[in-house]
């Protein structure tokens, strides 16, 4: 689970509420909030159920939806203020729930939800303890609604998100859960998810649909990896992308997935910014796909110089700078790009990938060859072909440091790999480890895990295993323990094989 993209939890905790057994208390009022929590006009959502409380002071539903509101302010903004807000809220919630609609089969799951909501905010808040409770609390109401309620298809939104996310925990984590009585796996995720998905279809209860689709959509591309399927989601709520919430998936999906130029249309052609609470990371996912187009103009900077000026969170801080500085390099701007770098060690914080990544090459000390850099931001876009005849204009002999020579083939390995070009690719992989071996670098280890993945796809388990095993070989320090932990995944898929 942590390796999600912490974004990615947005819809992996948030749902929305759909059509349900006690159709009286789906008023009009909170259709209406629905629809603009999705678009984060929250403010006005707010107002509708502020009047929804008045004229029914017992619709339960508001207590649901005023937790999501408070949970996405908390969740988006990552200030303490609406962190401790939506903290003081939400236990004033839980005990008004503990004693009231006992007998409604959303009591149970409101308070599942809840709970789960403030696991991933004292989670993103590295209160790992409470964090670790809440989700086990959030766990055993979601089941104990089941087992009341069987007939309750919506619980099963919860519930299947959650034995999916039980499925992925790494190896090295799985006693914890079984120690928390807490199971589940992937497949059993899935289904409940689709069951849902289906439920909501036949019924044409648009609201749950689009829920239920943006979970299995992120469920798909974060954890079971089924690019095909997600791709079919993604296409299927494009016409709802003008809801920010909705836009903000679409353009993860496809940035994740190597469609840089469908992502930077949404965010280019959509408003995400009026009236709405503000979620500047937006604008750093369309600096991020400016740069790479290698769109070197004054917007593309402005939108990732408007998220790091404007935003008071510490996610992605030093991602943001690092991207800041590429910019710099490659308009010729040296001296801003060591700049830039600095702020990457003291702005923000490590938790995501990203932002580890940017600390590495700040610590580094050295400046990337340009031409390299230039195919790295192409690749990350997912533009193969022109990464490949930018690396391909060039040798390793073009380079004389002996770093550059390495990720030159490095680069050019993993080029060739997304364009099904095996042979060469293998022989570039081969290349980096033999040249790095002995290296802090992640070139080597990374190459030889994703020659033991080819070798897998193959069915040709020997050579999977040597080079899987080859990972805890390598005495890498940059990235050594995720690519380990991806390693042992593998040899865990194929050990009886």
């Amino acid at each position: 689970m942590i390796r999600i993209s912490i974004l990615a939890f947005i819809f992996l905790c948030f749902s929305i509420p759909s059509i349900c057994g006690e159709r009286n208390i789906y008023s009009d009022n909170c259709i209406e909030a629905q629809h603009l929590i999705f678009d984060l006009k929250l403010d006005k959502a707010e107002e509708l159920l502020s009047k929804e409380e008045s004229q029914n002071p017992t619709n339960i539903l508001t207590i649901r939806l005023r937790s999501y509101i408070d949970f996405l302010k908390a969740f988006i903004s990552e200030e303490q203020y609406y962190y401790e807000r939506f903290e003081e809220n939400t236990e004033t919630r839980l005990d008004f729930l503990s004693s009231n609609f006992q007998d409604s089969p959303l009591n149970k799951m409101i308070q599942a939800e809840i709970a789960l909501q403030l696991s991933v905010t004292e989670f993103q808040n590295e209160e790992y303890i409470s964090s670790a409770w809440d989700l086990r609390k959030s766990y055993r109401l979601f089941v104990k609604n089941k087992e009341e309620h069987p007939d309750f298809i919506e619980n099963n939104v919860g519930l299947g998100l959650m034995h999916a996310l039980i499925g992925a925990t790494p190896d090295k984590y799985k006693w914890l859960m079984n120690i928390a009585g807490m199971k589940g796996d992937l497949n059993t995720g899935l289904k409940e998810l689709n069951e849902v998905y289906k439920f909501s279809i036949a019924n044409n209860l648009s609201p749950l649909t689009e829920e239920v689709s943006l979970i299995r959509l992120l469920t798909e591309l974060h954890i079971n990896k089924d690019f095909e399927n997600a791709n079919v989601i993604a296409e299927s709520l494009i016409k709802e992308s003008h809801k920010t919430l909705i836009l903000f998936s679409l353009s993860h999906y496809y940035m994740n997935t190597g469609n840089t130029d469908k992502a930077y249309d949404l965010l280019q052609n959509n408003n995400f910014s009026k009236d709405r609470f503000p979620f500047l990371y937006l604008y750093f996912m369309r600096g991020t796909a400016g740069l790479y187009q290698l769109n070197l103009s004054k917007e593309t900077y402005d939108d990732m110089n408007l998220f790091t000026s404007k935003y008071k969170g510490f996610n992605f801080i030093k991602a943001a700078y690092q991207k800041k500085a590429w910019f710099k390099f490659l308009r010729g701007d040296t001296a801003s790009y060591k700049n830039m770098l600095q702020l990457c060690l003291t702005k923000g914080n490590d938790f995501t990938d990203e932002d580890k990544q940017a600390i590495v090459e700040a610590k580094s000390g050295n400046l990337p060859n340009v031409n390299i850099l230039k195919a790295r931001i192409l690749f990350d876009g997912g533009y193969y072909d022109k990464a490949k005849a930018l690396l391909e204009a060039y040798n390793e002999n073009n380079f004389t440091d002996f770093k550059s020579k390495v990720e030159y083939n490095y680069r050019l390995a993993r080029t060739l790999d997304k364009l099904n070009e095996d042979e060469q690719s293998i022989v570039h992989y081969l290349k980096t480890i033999d040249n790095s071996i002995d290296k802090p670098w992640y070139y080597a280890a990374n190459s030889s895990y994703f020659l033991g993945r080819y070798y897998e796809e193959k069915k040709d388990y020997t050579n999977a295993k040597l080079y899987y095993s080859k990972c805890f070989e390598i005495d890498n320090t940059e990235y050594r323990n995720s690519i380990r932990q991806k390693a042992k995944t593998g040899l865990n898929r194929i050990k009886n094989k």
